[in-house]
């Protein structure tokens, strides 16, 4: 037997079909034996080499195609598609007839070697036609040209990309240039545009909006997925049936009437109250105020309200007094403390200040130490950051929230989370008066008036709902015009537009307590899960059987894509109800991408195919 010349440059590529094994194992042998140089998968692929790649290696490489005719190989699209790449690259393509069948339509023009007979005939032939080496550029030997019709239908016909016989891997056929790829994958494109901008919007909502260097700018955290997600959020995010916050409004247009005009009288109000709460038994008392130190020149108001928040057996919350800063080139619009009211040590201050988009928790803002110049230009950022008012009021029912699971995350990154709102039982300030005491009187002895409007109720049901104040977070403030905050959703009493800052601060203190916010999910989950999917969605498209044939057409894996992404969406939105964690909304489009590129690589061979037919 002669010694097979090197395998980079076979004389001829065999191509047949599983059926025909035994045939085009006789063949290669006989043709090697006669010193033709001719490579056969079963021959000629070494141990450990990657099966698609040598096949691959070997149709580029070969000048010559022998394509085994026979009822099976005329049927598989593995030899269609290898007649495929040979017309497209001008290989020499022998037929030789092996059994009776319907010649491919390729081939039909093609002169062709008669097998059926008589094997040693047709092989004699064979190898007259091998002998004659190839000068100049590979052909096709044909008996006439085909027309440009018939080479359009036929090469349309070789559609789906399979590998050669005995593979299990997907050979890839003919090679396609930018162009081509271009034309191909172009739906990819803008959803890869889509995705980019979804994720660089995701990734920076804690960017500040300004370019100063103190971090106390408005965060610009509009994340596009938050917001879509805030509204399914509205009815899917489940929240307590008993709130731990009830809401206590002053307001001035009923009764008391000087709270707004009169500072003073407002201090002395306010003193009442906070006992009358204690009387109802309030287990933290919030007030959605700040006291400046001179705001009010009556030291008997003054002293009237200290004295009556050191009595105080519940935990006080006040607002914390701030101002802006002196312009400056880097620090215009940040806030220093101000000057406050000074409190008995039992009383706790926090931030009163809000985000701009109020379905937003605030829990810290940075501050700087400025107590004493507040007009001065501080020379570097503060490090510390202040406590809000609802961050300090929940954590005063609640000691070890901080460390609680969420928390944590929130407060190192200094994300403020969406949140949902609900109707807090809440009643007028003048009930709390009324209910606590018998005969209530103002600071001047003046009689409350309780038989008016119906103020008095029973404690354990003060808003004639069963409202008791017993052990919850009261917070308390003004419904004025000065405190109405745009808020586009509806919260009775009040219609979608505005709402005072007291209702958002109660929902606020809930919210933490009840650890009701939307919590975006970390992530390294999101593209552990995006590889998951990816790997899912290939797997379907590579999945064959033990024929080497695929186990689904590409409409076919299309629908399995399409249902592990649906699957994909439903885990998503099972992690909300559950964890209130919400996917990224680019995740889902990067899996939308991830399966229509695969999709579009599958329908690559007939559209290229199609392509090459016409040309």
């Amino acid at each position: 037997m002669t010694t097979p010349a090197p395998a980079q440059e076979p004389a001829a590529f065999i191509s047949y079909s599983r059926a025909d094994s035994e045939f085009a194992l006789k063949v290669a042998q006989d043709l090697k034996a006669a010193g033709i140089e001719v490579w056969l998968d079963q021959l000629d692929i070494r141990p450990g080499h990657e099966w698609d790649d040598a096949i691959e290696g070997a149709l580029t490489r070969a000048n010559r195609v022998i394509m085994i005719l026979s009822p099976t190989s005329v049927a598989s699209r593995n030899v269609r598609n290898e007649i495929a790449v040979a017309l497209d690259e001008g290989k020499d393509i022998i037929p030789i007839l092996h059994l009776d069948c319907v010649t491919p339509l390729q081939l039909r023009r093609v002169q062709h070697i008669d097998f059926r007979s008589d094997y040693a005939q047709g092989f004699s032939s064979l190898l007259k036609h091998l002998g004659a080496p190839l000068h100049g550029p590979a052909r096709v030997p044909v008996v006439a040209a085909a027309s440009a019709p018939a080479q359009a239908t036929a090469a349309a016909k070789a559609t789906e990309a399979v590998v050669a016989v005995g593979a299990k891997p997907q050979l890839p056929v003919a090679r396609r240039g930018p162009k081509q790829l271009l034309r191909q994958l172009w739906p990819v494109i803008p959803l890869a545009m889509i995705v980019g901008v979804l994720m660089l919007q995701d990734l920076q909502v804690l960017a500040p909006t300004g370019t100063d260097n103190c971090g106390v700018a408005e965060l610009d955290q509009t994340s596009f997925s938050a917001k879509l997600y805030n509204p399914v959020a509205e009815w899917a995010v489940h929240h307590t049936s008993s709130p731990q916050v009830a809401l206590v409004y002053i307001d001035p247009q009923t009764e008391p009437t000087e709270v707004l005009t009169n500072t003073c009288a407002s201090r002395l109000f306010l003193a009442k109250l906070i006992g009358d709460l204690n009387l109802l038994r309030a287990n933290v008392i919030v007030v959605d105020k700040y006291y400046s130190q001179n705001a009010c020149p009556d030291q008997t108001a003054n002293a009237t309200l200290t004295a009556a928040l050191a009595a105080s057996s519940a935990p006080i919350v006040v607002g914390r007094a701030t101002h802006a800063l002196a312009d400056s080139s880097k620090l215009a619009g940040c806030m220093g403390l101000s000057q406050g009211m000074k409190f008995p040590p039992n009383v706790r201050t926090g931030l009163t200040r809000l985000n701009a988009d109020p379905l937003r928790i605030p829990l810290r803002w940075p501050v700087f130490d400025d107590l004493d110049h507040p007009n001065a230009t501080p020379a570097a950022a503060p490090e510390s950051a202040g406590d809000t008012l609802s961050l300090v009021a929940a954590k005063a029912q609640w000691p070890d929230i901080e460390s609680s699971q969420l928390m944590p995350k929130l407060l190192e990154t200094g994300d403020h989370p969406y949140t949902t709102f609900i109707n807090l039982p809440n009643i007028h300030a003048m009930t709390a008066v009324c209910t606590a005491e018998a005969n209530p009187v103002y600071a001047d002895g003046t009689p409350v008036p309780c038989d008016q409007k119906k103020w008095r109720q029973d404690p354990r049901s003060i808003d004639g709902k069963s409202l008791n104040l017993m052990g919850k977070v009261v917070v308390v403030g003004d419904i004025s015009d000065n405190d109405m905050q745009p808020f586009a959703k509806e919260l009775p009493p009040f219609p979608a537009g505005q709402v005072p800052g007291v209702y958002l601060q109660a929902n606020y203190v809930e919210s933490l307590l009840e650890q009701r916010f939307l919590t975006k999910t970390p992530l390294w989950i999101t593209l552990v899960l995006l590889a998951v999917f990816a790997a899912g969605v290939f797997g379907i498209y590579w999945a064959h059987d033990k024929e080497g044939k695929p186990l689904l057409t590409p409409r076919k894996a299309l629908i399995a894509g399409l249902i592990l992404l649906a699957v994909m969406t439903l885990l998503g939105f099972g992690l909300l109800l559950a964890l209130n964690y919400y996917t990224p909304v680019w995740a889902l489009f990067a899996a939308g991408l991830i399966l229509v590129l695969r999709q579009r690589l599958a329908e690559g061979q007939v559209s290229n195919q199609a392509t090459l037919g016409k040309s």
